[in-house]
C-alpha cells in the first residue's frame, strides 16, 4: 500500500506532463455519453480518454469483469483492491454483466457499485446505491485498428464544503487513480492481442510471456505415460426442447456454431500443447494453427430401451479414449436416445488442462444463466476473427526459460535475506510429515489392487437442502455427509464381501482446491489433498458423520498435501500402484446454484465423471447443482462388479440421515 501511494504521489506532482496520456477531447468532454441521465443536477464532472489499439468487443471483456476482490480495477491495487494483484487476463466466470449487478468497490462489504446500464462492447454505467453518482465507460470506434475509451464521473453535491472538498483533494486522486487503470487497460488489451498477456498475472508485476505447465501439470502427463487416463469430465442431462429438431435430430452445426463463438472466452480451448527441445524449458501451451470445432464436438446415438446404464456405459468408452495431443485436450459429445426425449452431454478435459474447479469455469463459458436464442445467426460480441499466433521461436523459448530462471533464483536469495518467509513453509511442510507419519497405514482390502483401463459408474441423486440441514444439525459440512455415505457404501460392499471386521477406519483421499482469490480464474492444476479417516465399522451413520466431522476439522488445521517437488513427485507416480496410504479417492466441487443453460435448453443435472488410478479402486465425485447433490462412483470394472452394492449402501445411509433423492424432473 505505501509504495502505490507514493507511486500515486509521483504522479499528481508531475499532473501536466502525466495528464497528457488520458486528456479527452474536447469533444469529449461536453458531449452527451450514457449514463449522464442518472445524475440530473451535477456538481461534480469529470472525463478521461485514451485510445487502445484494438476493436472495442476486445477491451469490453476487461471492463465487465472489473471490482474489487474480482478482476480487480487494474489501478493501485494496495490502494483499491485490498493488495490484490488485479487480474492479467480475461475472467471466463465474470463475462456475464446484467443491470443490478453489483461490482465492489473497495474490499468493505458497504462500499460498491451497482450496474445501471449494460451496452455490450458500447457501454458500461456504474452508479452508488443513493443515485448521488455515475461512472461510465463508453467504447468509441476511432477506426478498423483503434478504439477511443472514455470515462466519465458524475456527482451531485449539495453541500458548498462537501463539493469543495472533492474538488481540492478528490478530484486529483481521481485522476491518478484513473490514469492508472487506463494505461493499465491499454496495456492489457493491446499485449492479448499481441499475444504476450500472462495467465493469472497480476498487474504491474514481472509477467513472464509464455504459459508453460507448472510441475503439477507434468506429472499428470507422467501418470498418464504409465497407461492411466488423466480426464477430468462432467456429464449433463438436458431437455430436448431447443436441441432437437420435431424428426428428434440434432443441429449439430448449429451447436458448434455457438460454441465456436464462447471460444473466445476461452483460450485455452483453442490451445494445444508444444514440447520445446532440450535445454528449452518445460511445454507451453501454443494456439492450433489447425484447430477444427468438428474434431472436438460430437454426437452419438444410445441404443432405445437401454436406460441410464446404457448412457453411462457410453460415457466411459468415450472418456477412455485417449486424447491426440496434436491438438486441444478437450471433447464435447451430445448423447441422443435418452428417455424422455432428453439429450446428454459428455464434455471432457484432459487433467493438465484444468483440474475440477478449472473444468467448472471453463464449462462456465459454454452454459448461460438463462434461456437465450439457441440460433448462431446473433454472437455475443463481435470482434476481429480469431487468427492462430505462431509456436514461439527457439530465441523466444530461451529467453523464457533464462527469466524464468533468474526469478527463481532471485526468490532463492530473497529467502536466504528473510529466513522469516522460509521457516513458515519448511514449519508447515514438517507438521504435514509429521501429520502424515501419525496416520500410519490403510488398511489392507480387495478394493485396493492395481486398477486396470476397463471401468465402470453409477450415479447417487440427493436433496442438497435435505443434505445442508443434515450437517448443520451435526456440526459437520456437506463434504462431511458426502464422505459419511461413502463409508456407507464401502461398509455395505466389503461387509457383502466378508471383509468387515472391527474396527475398520478406511481412509479416503479429498481432492481440496488450493486457489487463492488472484488464482481463481486461473486454467491449469491448483490441487492438493487431505487424508481423512472413516470409520467404516461404525454401523450409525449419524455417529460416523459426527467421527468424520471432527477428523476433518482437525486436518484442515493444515493446508493441503501438495507433492510439488519433482522427486516427490516421480516417487509417488512409480508407487502408485503399491501405496498403503489411502483407500479412496473423493472430489467434491460447488457447482452453480441455479439452473444453467445450454443453447436455450435446460440443464436438468449436472454431475462430475472421475477416473481411478493406482491401487485405489474406487472414486466418488460429489457436484452440487441447483438444490441438487448429485454423485457418480466410478469403479474398476474387474475389481469391483458387485459395485452396485456401493451404491445401495450410499443410498440408504442418505435416507437414514434424511437426505432422501431429489426430484429429477
Amino acid at each position: 500500500m505505501v509504495r502505490d501511494a507514493l507511486r500515486l504521489a509521483a504522479v499528481l506532482a508531475t499532473f501536466p506532463v502525466s495528464r497528457r496520456p488520458v486528456r479527452p477531447l474536447p469533444g469529449e468532454v461536453t458531449r452527451s455519453l450514457p449514463g449522464d441521465e442518472l445524475v440530473g443536477d451535477a456538481k461534480i464532472r469529470w472525463s478521461h480518454a485514451i485510445t487502445i489499439r484494438a476493436h472495442p468487443a476486445d477491451i469490453w471483456p476487461w471492463l465487465v469483469q472489473m471490482g474489487c476482490r474480482r478482476a480487480g480495477w487494474y489501478s493501485y491495487d494496495g490502494l483499491d483492491n485490498g493488495g490484490v494483484p488485479s487480474a492479467a487476463r480475461i475472467v471466463p466466470e465474470l463475462q456475464r454483466v446484467r443491470v443490478g449487478d453489483i461490482f465492489p468497490m473497495t474490499p468493505k462489504a458497504e462500499d460498491r457499485f451497482v450496474v445501471r446500464a449494460v451496452e455490450p462492447a458500447r457501454a458500461l454505467v456504474l452508479g452508488d446505491a443513493a443515485g448521488q453518482m455515475s461512472w461510465a465507460f463508453v467504447l468509441e470506434p476511432v477506426d478498423e485498428a483503434s478504439t477511443r475509451l472514455i470515462t466519465r464521473s458524475r456527482g451531485a453535491i449539495d453541500r458548498l464544503v462537501l463539493g469543495l472538498m472533492l474538488r481540492v483533494f478528490w478530484h486529483p486522486l481521481d485522476f491518478g487513480m484513473q490514469r492508472r487503470q487506463l494505461l493499465n487497460l491499454k496495456r492489457l488489451v493491446e499485449s492479448a492481442r499481441r499475444g504476450t498477456s500472462s495467465t493469472g498475472v497480476g498487474v504491474g508485476t514481472e509477467r513472464l510471456a509464455l504459459e508453460r505447465l507448472t510441475p503439477l501439470d507434468v506429472s499428470n502427463l507422467r501418470i498418464e505415460g504409465h497407461g492411466l487416463p488423466m480426464n477430468v469430465a462432467a456429464l449433463a442431462i438436458l431437455e430436448g426442447r431447443g436441441l432437437l429438431d420435431a424428426s428428434g435430430e440434432l443441429d449439430l452445426e448449429a451447436i458448434r456454431a455457438r460454441i465456436g463463438q464462447r471460444l473466445q472466452l476461452a483460450p485455452r480451448l483453442r490451445q494445444r500443447l508444444y514440447r520445446p527441445g532440450f535445454g528449452l524449458g518445460a511445454p507451453v501451451w501454443a494456439d492450433d494453427a489447425d484447430f477444427d470445432i468438428g474434431r472436438h464436438v460430437g454426437t452419438r446415438h444410445i441404443p432405445a430401451g437401454g436406460g441410464e446404464e446404457a448412457l453411462l456405459a457410453a460415457c466411459v468408452e468415450l472418456n477412455a479414449r485417449p486424447f491426440d495431443q496434436a491438438h486441444p485436450l478437450w471433447e464435447m459429445w451430445l448423447l441422443t436416445g435418452t428417455a424422455d426425449g432428453r439429450v446428454a452431454m459428455l464434455i471432457r478435459f484432459h487433467h493438465v488442462l484444468a483440474d475440477g474447479m478449472a473444468a467448472l469455469l471453463l464449462l462456465g463459458t459454454l452454459f448461460d444463466a438463462a434461456p437465450v436464442d439457441s440460433s448462431p445467426e446473433a454472437p455475443e460480441s463481435q470482434g476481429s476473427p480469431w487468427a492462430a499466433r505462431p509456436v514461439p521461436a527457439r530465441s523466444e523459448l530461451l529467453g523464457d526459460e533464462l527469466r524464468r530462471s533468474i526469478t527463481g533464483l532471485r526468490r532463492g536469495l530473497d529467502k536466504i535475506e528473510h529466513p522469516r518467509r522460509t521457516v513458515a513453509p519448511a514449519s508447515t511442510f514438517f507438521h504435514q510429515a509429521l501429520q502424515l507419519a501419525r496416520e500410519g497405514r490403510a488398511p489392507s482390502t480387495s478394493l485396493n489392487r492395481p486398477v486396470s483401463r476397463q471401468h465402470h459408474v453409477l450415479l447417487v441423486r440427493a436433496d442438497l437442502e435435505q443434505a445442508r440441514q443434515v450437517a448443520h444439525a451435526h456440526n459437520a459440512t456437506i463434504n462431511d455427509v458426502v464422505l459419511c455415505t461413502i463409508a456407507g457404501g464401502a461398509r455395505a460392499l466389503l461387509a457383502s464381501r466378508g471383509e468387515l471386521p472391527r474396527p475398520l477406519v478406511l481412509k479416503v483421499s479429498v481432492a481440496a482446491s488450493v486457489r487463492a482469490v488472484t488464482s481463481t480464474s486461473q486454467a491449469g492444476n491448483l490441487v492438493g489433498v487431505l487424508i481423512v479417516p472413516v470409520p467404516v465399522d461404525e454401523e450409525d451413520p449419524i455417529r460416523r458423520l459426527e467421527q468424520i466431522a471432527r477428523a476433518t476439522a482437525e486436518r484442515k488445521r493444515l493446508p493441503p498435501y501438495q507433492p510439488a517437488a519433482r522427486l516427490l513427485q516421480r516417487w509417488m507416480i512409480r508407487t502408485m500402484n503399491r501405496q498403503r496410504r489411502i483407500n479412496l479417492l473423493m472430489s467434491n466441487l460447488p457447482g452453480p446454484p441455479q439452473p444453467m443453460y445450454f443453447a436455450g435448453a435446460k440443464i436438468l443435472e449436472l454431475f462430475q465423471i472421475g477416473v481411478v488410478q493406482g491401487n485405489v479402486a474406487v472414486q466418488v465425485g460429489a457436484l452440487s447443482y441447483a438444490g441438487q447433490l448429485n454423485l457418480d462412483i466410478v469403479a474398476d470394472a474387474s475389481l469391483v462388479p458387485d459395485l452396485t452394492v456401493f451404491a445401495a449402501g450410499m443410498t440408504e445411509d442418505l435416507k437414514r440421515m434424511g437426505a432422501t433423492p431429489h426430484d429429477r424432473e
